[in-house]
């Protein structure tokens, strides 16, 4: 298996990779490069604490930090619309066990869905809840 692949093309990436939470700011860099490219405006900081949630628990929760498995990560740029679809090899999870709300803070865990959500993310969850979709509309130059 090979640590960490992406194929682009002109509407997006497709990015496999195994994990290993370097491979995260590989992806988060390659996803940077793909919006600069498409001159698409969006918040940096916003998007490296996005995918910094989504892969690292795709790579924590979702595979057991096993080096062995693979994460999925794709994002696709239509129009005025950013896609992300993030898929592990684990089990899926239950969002209803994942807070949403602010009221859990202070808790170890919990807070990314809050946090996505607060930075003008839609979440959706596909197949059984093992594939996280991610859209955002973006303003274009």
């Amino acid at each position: 298996m090979k640590n960490y692949e992406c194929i682009a093309d002109d509407n997006g990436l497709e990015i496999t990779f195994a994990s290993r939470y370097e491979n995260i700011e590989k992806a988060t860099d390659d996803t940077i490069l793909l919006l600069a490219k498409q001159h698409f405006e969006i918040n940096q900081f916003d998007l490296k604490v996005v995918l910094q949630e989504v892969l690292g628990n795709a790579i924590r929760h979702g595979n057991g930090d096993d080096v062995n498995k693979r994460v999925f990560y794709k994002i696709l740029v239509l129009n005025n619309q950013i896609e992300f679809e993030i898929k592990d090899e684990g089990e899926g999870f239950d969002p209803a066990e994942c807070s949403e709300s602010k009221e859990n803070a202070l808790t170890p865990h919990g807070m990314g869905l809050f946090i996505i959500k607060s930075l003008g993310f839609e979440i959706d969850y596909c197949n059984h809840k093992k594939i996280l979709k991610l859209r955002k509309t973006i303003n274009n130059n």
